[in-house]
């Protein structure tokens, strides 16, 4: 192996990968009889949801019939059975349109719920609890360090397969 490739091997390993953000799904279901039946949306978002948010049924990757828009609630307060004190929470509210007017469901999740990838049930005990998921989606994308590998190997490869070509010459005495 040439030194030059040597120290770009080496370089490349010490090479810090950079933390981008990852890109999020968020998975929410319930049933609501006065919404149809069962309520699901994903939204696959680049961040974290900020405090208050609005996300219309077009910016969703996916969601049942009816939804029309879905408000995420960062800081809310909520009662539990057994305790007279409100508890902090996130919500999910879901505006969704059925053949007689617009319901609004709302579902009260752990706090910190919107934050946080992992698996989440409301606080609220209900005959039709909500569930939201929250993991991260694999990038497309690979990070720059391994660009810089992969840019690497195919310069060692095309080093490794390049000779010198020689000059034949044919003479006659």
């Amino acid at each position: 192996m040439k030194p030059s490739f040597t120290v770009a091997a080496l370089s490349t390993g010490l090479m810090p990968a950079p933390s981008m953000a990852a890109t999020l799904m968020f998975d929410f279901s319930t049933q609501e009889p006065f919404a149809g039946g069962r309520v699901a949306f994903s939204l696959i978002s680049a961040t974290l949801l900020p405090m208050e948010t609005f996300i219309q049924a077009s910016t969703l990757s996916s969601f049942t019939l009816g939804v029309a828009r879905v408000h995420f609630m960062d800081a809310c307060f909520t009662t539990v059975p057994g305790s007279s004190n409100s508890v902090a929470c996130d919500a999910v509210e879901v505006i969704v349109n059925t053949s007689f007017g617009s319901t609004l469901l709302t579902r009260h999740l752990q706090d910190g719920a919107l934050s946080m990838v992992g698996s989440y049930t409301s606080v609220q005990p209900t005959s039709f609890p909500g569930t939201m998921v929250v993991s991260e989606v694999a990038g497309a994308i690979p990070e720059p360090t391994t660009w810089v590998m992969m840019l690497l190997g195919f310069s060692m490869v095309a080093g490794a397969t390049r000779y010198r070509h020689r000059l034949l010459l044919i003479t006659f005495i």
